[in-house]
């Protein structure tokens, strides 16, 4: 929550181009290292793990500031950058890591809304209808998880990251001066 209130304050410092730019840059990454995970590649990861200690908590804290500072930076709740974190580096199955980033995008959405609240005029009619939406989008997810193969959910979060990460790439492509 803190790295995502200061990336929300540091966002008037970045246009907006460079803002999509490297939310499309970091969705793509995610991307791979998920599809790579769902492949059943060893994925390296930075963090130490123990069965009995888990996760070294030394490295987990630098990632959490790390996507709370990308996902304040850039605008969004950060679900593409939290699952894989737990995924990857916290190893946390997929299922449960997509429900407990429910709880770490929302957090981060509050701290990053108070970061931009001083700087936008907020929508509230759209926030709200947006808002009823993603939560009946997100009941139905909880309800249709129990039927889908962990393995098929990673290659699936992953496909679709990619595919928002390229098109975000190629909408923004004519700020940096290409056709």
């Amino acid at each position: 929550m803190i790295g995502s209130y200061i990336g929300a304050r540091l966002s008037v410092l970045f246009t907006g181009a460079v803002q999509l730019t490297l939310l499309a840059v970091v969705m793509v990454i995610a991307a791979v290292f998920m599809f790579r995970s769902a492949a059943g590649q060893k994925v390296t990861s930075p963090v130490a793990t123990d069965a009995r200690s888990g996760p070294s908590l030394a490295l987990l804290l630098p990632v959490a500031i790390g996507v709370g500072l990308l996902t304040g930076l850039v605008g969004i709740g950060g679900g593409f950058m939290v699952v894989p974190a737990l995924v990857l580096l916290a190893r946390v199955p997929m299922r449960q890591a997509i429900g407990t980033s429910l709880l770490v995008i929302a957090l981060n959405s509050v701290a990053g809304f108070a970061g931009y609240a001083t700087t936008v005029s907020v929508p509230w009619t759209f926030l709200f209808a947006f808002t009823a939406i993603a939560i009946a989008g997100i009941l139905a997810g909880t309800y249709l998880v129990r039927f889908i193969a962990q393995q098929t959910l990673k290659r699936g979060f992953a496909v679709f990251i990619m595919l928002m990460g390229v098109f975000i790439l190629y909408q923004s492509r004519a700020a940096f001066g290409l056709p």
